[in-house]
């Protein structure tokens, strides 16, 4: 197995040396050896198809945090969760140009409404929830975990029809600057519910007509 100096690498890889330094501090791409003496890296061949899948997850701005839980599963999983990723940047992009065009319109002078409400009834509901507080970056992420990989691959049960699609409640503004709070919500079949709840200890089981406390 070859090895090739920090330097070659990064120009094999397009990773800049400070990059490098940074993922192997983080985890996410060890040289293959450091001189004992020198502290230099050295990497091996093997080494750059990782590090180029890392430059591209960097490209399309995916975190490091979430670059560090994609390398750790198996290809057909890890691409699972890039179409996720992507497919949540661009429900964000879609709602970012709607705001800029209102933003635009409102300094042009023009009156326009910024978002077109409407009101259902439902019933009332069982619901397994998750209360965070999240940054406008950490929602999507979280809301996926939540709905995707914990409820729905966990095969958890929920109410029939509208009234059981899943849902996000906005506490609090959530930008870059705010944190919500937001609290993601699962309808299940009230006469399931507590057997339910009791494997997630972690969720809070919320009863038709009770409300939420925000303390």
């Amino acid at each position: 197995m070859g090895l090739v100096s920090i330097g070659e690498f990064s120009r094999l890889s397009r990773l800049s040396p400070k990059a490098l330094r940074l993922y192997d501090e983080l985890g996410l791409l060890v040289p293959d050896h450091v001189d004992p003496a020198t502290g230099y890296r050295w990497y091996a061949d093997a080494q750059l198809d990782r590090a180029r899948v890392v430059a591209l997850l960097r490209r399309i701005g995916v975190p490091l945090a979430q670059i560090r839980d994609m390398l750790a599963l198996d290809p057909v999983s890890a691409a699972e969760r890039v179409r996720d990723y992507w497919a949540g940047t661009e429900r964000e992009h879609a709602a970012r140009r709607e705001l800029a065009g209102y933003l635009v319109d409102r300094l042009y002078g023009k009156k326009s409404a910024m978002y077109e409400v409407a009101v259902r009834d439902l019933p009332a509901r069982s619901l397994l929830s998750l209360m965070r507080h999240a940054h406008q970056d950490e929602v999507m992420q979280m809301g996926r975990e939540f709905f995707i990989h914990r409820m729905m691959r966990g095969g958890v049960a929920r109410v029939d029809g509208i009234a059981g699609a899943p849902f996000t409640i906005y506490y609090g503004e959530v930008s870059g600057d705010s944190d919500g709070p937001v609290e993601f919500c699962w309808p299940v079949p009230s006469d399931q519910a507590a057997e339910i709840a009791a494997g997630f200890p972690d969720l809070t089981l919320r009863q038709p007509g009770e409300a939420r406390d925000m303390g």
